[in-house]
């Protein structure tokens, strides 16, 4: 990843001394050293205003529970594409017989996933299936692969 695609986020978490809870401090980019602990120690007073509606600036001690530094990687997005229209679907690559409970053994086509036009759509019941995963639809579902490639199972009314 290029150095200038990640962002580091600084922060601290921050209480009162006694407290049980913390307040989330963020730390802005540019400032280091001497200047970023001002800003954490001024800075706290507000956020934990802020948050519970009081504060003790000046009168209560303070301490640093923890640091954090949070890289964040900026990634490029592919764009989602459509699959291509394609012409009507050949057919089922073969008919298998397929064991199913409460009708027996039933002759259902067998299709193959990457043979799949767009406009796909068939009623169970039958099998897709592909090199890392084998789809089932039942009697009385419908099978549709939508503009993305995504097969869509829909129960029947």
């Amino acid at each position: 990843m290029a150095r200038d695609a990640i962002v580091l986020e600084r922060s601290a978490d921050v209480r009162y001394v006694g407290e049980g809870h913390e307040v989330l401090v963020p730390i802005p980019a540019g400032l280091a050293g001497a200047e970023a602990v001002d800003h954490m120690w001024t800075d706290f007073h507000r956020v934990h205003d802020n948050t519970f509606g009081f504060h003790y600036e000046g009168s209560q001690d303070v301490e640093v529970v923890s640091l954090r530094v949070q890289a964040i990687g900026r990634m490029h997005r592919p764009d989602v594409r459509t699959i291509e229209p394609g012409s009507d679907d050949a057919g089922p690559a073969g008919v298998r017989d397929v064991y199913w409970r409460g009708r027996g053994w039933v002759s259902c086509p067998i299709w193959r996933r990457e043979s799949l036009s767009r406009s796909f759509v068939t009623r169970g019941p039958g099998i897709v299936e592909e090199y890392g995963s084998t789809l089932v639809v039942p009697e009385g579902w419908a099978l549709r692969n939508d503009n993305f490639g995504n097969l869509i199972l829909e129960k029947e009314a």
